[in-house]
């Protein structure tokens, strides 16, 4: 268990979570909020704050904190061959961005057509069902999260700390 606590310190203090006296930081305040992993909410913030990507960042956030979709007896554990093919475009990209690709094409096929088209789609592809679902609930929880004030005004740099003054950013 000392291990895994010194790890942990450590994997906070390199996405800034935690400040060199093993202090919450404001960033790491915010991540507290997200339920994700640190690194993938801290992936999920730089995305949608610097860059404007929040939607797409959701999708990709949510899908990765669940196991990947794909029947595994078919594809041994890698992307499967038709799954690459179809949403690769023009260009290769990488397994993460295919994945955040076909997230995005199940949630298109659920918001157009229901569930029925939802189970459709995935029985067509080769996808877990419920695992897309879950992606699916979860990245509409993260997208609410980024436009819902909770985050917003963290993000302005006004904290509360733990007895409920403000402090500044």
């Amino acid at each position: 268990p000392q291990i895994s606590v010194a790890h942990a310190i450590a994997e906070l203090k390199l996405v800034r979570a935690l400040d060199e006296q093993q202090n919450l930081t404001y960033l790491g305040r915010i991540l507290a909020r997200l339920p994700l992993d640190p690194h993938v909410g801290l992936a999920l913030l730089l995305g949608h704050w610097l860059f404007g990507l929040g939607d797409a960042m959701a999708t990709v956030c949510a899908a990765m904190s669940f196991d990947e979709p794909f029947q595994f007896a078919e594809s041994a554990g890698f992307l499967p061959w038709k799954i690459q093919e179809k949403y690769k475009g023009t260009h290769k990209n990488s397994d993460q961005f295919v994945l955040g690709l076909v997230h995005q094409e199940y949630a298109r096929v659920m918001d157009t057509g229901g569930e029925a088209a939802a189970k459709r789609f995935c029985a067509q592809e080769g996808l877990h069902p419920a695992i897309m679902r879950q992606a699916y609930n979860a990245a509409e929880q993260l997208r609410a999260l980024l436009q819902s004030d909770a985050l917003g005004g963290l993000a302005m740099g006004s904290l509360e700390d733990e007895e409920g003054t403000a402090e500044k950013a």
